[in-house]
């Protein structure tokens, strides 16, 4: 039983060794996305807890997605609409009071 007991000590023990590696190597690669986020127009994030490593570029899917289609609309307008864009928004804005 006492060497049953030893075994698991050093299991602890080793371990805790691994934990202090991780937890170095975490600090590491945080430092790492803190500098190369500095300089870059979009970001690397780090999850700590699973390890994982990703990009985010700011850019909201969303909003992405409706600049697309209202520059794709405009595109499409006839030259007599885009030259009364004015006079359109604000027609429509109106509808929206």
């Amino acid at each position: 039983m006492l060497s049953i007991a030893n075994e698991v000590k050093s299991f602890d023990k080793q371990i805790e060794i691994l934990k202090e590696q991780r937890d170095e190597l975490s600090r590491k690669v945080s430092k790492g996305v803190e500098d190369y986020n500095s300089v870059r127009d979009f970001e690397l994030k780090y999850d700590r807890w699973s390890a994982v490593l990703s990009t985010q570029t700011g850019i909201n899917e969303w909003r992405l997605k409706e600049k697309i289609a209202n520059s794709l609309a405009i595109s499409l307008l006839p030259k007599d609409a885009i030259e009364n864009i004015d006079a359109i928004i604000k027609k429509i804005a109106k509808e929206f009071k």
